[in-house]
């Protein structure tokens, strides 16, 4: 039996989601890419209850994660690791975690109401959810990417059904720009819907977010900011300075199919360079300093990171120890250059 350590949250800084009641901690743990097999739930398990002893209090999730290529077996399989670990170890904590998950975004089905933001979808799926989860409700239920082909009334509506249901306390967004955050969050207002804002993918080397202002506009609503891939899918690790790649990692090909070899260029190892000068100065990681970076932005409530091993997450948890940057190491880092985004 589980027996999380009294000590936990003394570990951990917590930030508020814009003006919500909701607070996270400000690393949290995405469970995208590495809870897909229940042959690992070993280590899922060990990953997850050891965050939680450090202080962390809110789990990424999504209705599609854990899924492979062409596998529908694999379909929700996160949530059903996640699901397991809630039920054998963390319900007697329940009211202390902040668990999330989102319904729209791309699923493995080919059916022709597989994606979007119809009522249909929306009710459906947060009901799959919820049965592979094991529990009532999800504290922030995420609407993934924003559906131009329909009124967003519509999924509004939805949204606001599901909290009335009792199924979601908060209604939050996930790759949405500026513009379509303020359609969708007026419409929520309107409803009585509680919003907590939304997710944006950001990071050092990725920072779409800045010019489309998104940060800001969750915050006008009332809401925070969740940003992930902040390492840039482990771009902005030391691993990658040198001319090696490891065999094993995010650059290979049939390890995650959105990064390669070919992301791996002399410019990004220029930028890794510099940055990792900076970093040493203040006794930190590439990952640490890019972490530190992200979470420089008050408003910005957590970064989610994905890990697979416990001593990635110790290190993404070191961060704590220097948060805050001087006038100097900010000029410093502001001359890198930005490299292009990549879809999540």
């Amino acid at each position: 039996m589980f027996n999380a350590d009294a000590g936990r949250s003394r570990r951990m800084l917590y930030r508020r989601m814009g003006t919500t009641g909701i607070k996270v901690s400000v690393i949290s743990l995405g469970l995208k890419h590495n809870f897909n097999s229940e042959k690992d739930f070993k280590s899922c398990r060990e990953i997850v209850l050891t965050a939680f002893n450090n202080g962390i209090n809110y789990f990424d999730l999504g209705g599609n994660f854990g899924d492979k290529a062409n596998d529908y077996e694999t379909s929700g399989m996160t949530e059903k690791i996640f699901g397991k670990i809630m039920q054998e170890d963390l319900m007697p904590y329940r009211d202390e975690i902040v668990i999330s998950t989102k319904v729209g975004g791309k699923s493995m089905s080919d059916a022709p109401m597989s994606e979007g933001g119809s009522r249909k979808l929306i009710l459906s799926q947060v009901d799959k959810s919820l049965e592979r989860l094991r529990i009532p409700y999800v504290d922030i239920l995420f609407h993934e990417n924003y559906d131009h082909d329909i009124n967003p009334e519509e999924t509004a509506l939805a949204l606001a059904e599901v909290v009335k249901q009792g199924k979601a306390l908060y209604i939050g967004l996930t790759n949405y720009t500026s513009l379509e955050v303020r359609r969708m969050a007026d419409l929520l207002r309107k409803l009585d819907v509680p919003f907590v804002g939304g997710q944006i993918r950001y990071s050092y080397l990725i920072r779409d977010a800045e010019d489309d202002g998104v940060v800001d506009t969750y915050f006008d609503f009332g809401g925070g900011t969740m940003a992930y891939q902040c390492l840039a899918q482990g771009l902005l690790t030391n691993k990658y300075i040198s001319q090696d790649i490891p065999e094993v990692c995010r650059a290979t090909k049939d390890f995650i199919p959105t990064l390669n070899r070919e992301d791996v260029t002399e410019e990004l190892r220029g930028t890794l360079t510099k940055l990792n000068i900076v970093a040493a100065q203040r006794a930190q990681s590439i990952g640490q300093i890019s972490l530190a970076w992200v979470l420089k932005n008050q408003k910005i409530a957590t970064a989610v990171v994905g890990v697979c091993k416990i001593p990635q997450l110790a290190e993404d948890i070191g961060v704590l120890k220097k948060l805050g940057f001087t006038p100097d190491e900010l000029k410093r880092l502001g001359d890198e250059q930005i490299t292009k985004g990549r879809k999540r």
